[in-house]
């Protein structure tokens, strides 16, 4: 297959999917930085940073990926080779307003959820600066809601991060 190229004016985008990871030769484990480890040398290999709604679909269909091994244990959070992409809040959704019964039992529930990178663990839930719940990727939070005005936010372990407003109004 033949195609043109012309430099400075076609598009080209790098590839968020496969990406050179650094491993700790002796242990396997992801190094901290880009040379060798305090254990010794790193070897690189490509692994598929597949987006965790991605990677449940293909969980589902019973088509394994292999995830990236995480950081080994002397790897605090200031050495990690920070990359990859900040989760995605994809609920509440941005722009609607949520409206709260003033009636019944009140068991109205908003999921808290988001699309996260490959080498994602937990997830971090903070409403207004308060902590609301850990979840595991994948999986929703559920919250019970208030009437107001808030900032939700998700942290992932790595500290990249993402954050919508969201309205909660009483009806009757």
């Amino acid at each position: 297959m033949k195609a043109d190229f012309i430099p400075g004016l076609s598009p080209i985008k790098k590839c968020d999917i496969h990406r050179d990871v650094r491993l700790d030769a002796l242990t396997g484990l992801r190094s901290c930085g880009s040379g060798a480890t305090s254990n010794g040398p790193t070897i690189g290999k490509v692994y598929e940073f597949w987006p965790s709604d991605i990677q449940k679909i293909f969980s589902r269909a019973g088509i394994p990926r292999r995830s990236p091994p995480p950081y080994g244990p002397d790897c605090d959070l200031s050495e990690r080779v920070i990359g990859g992409i900040a989760p995605k809040i994809s609920s509440p959704r941005r722009g609607v307003v949520y409206n709260l019964r003033s009636f019944g039992d009140r068991k109205d529930k908003i999921p808290f959820a988001a699309v996260s990178d490959a080498d994602s663990g937990d997830l971090y839930w903070f409403l207004n600066e308060k902590f609301i719940g850990r979840g595991v990727k994948g999986e929703s939070v559920l919250w019970s809601p208030r009437q107001g005005d808030f900032i939700v936010r998700v942290i992932d372990e790595d500290g990249r991060h993402d954050s919508r407003p969201l309205k909660v109004v009483l009806v009757e």
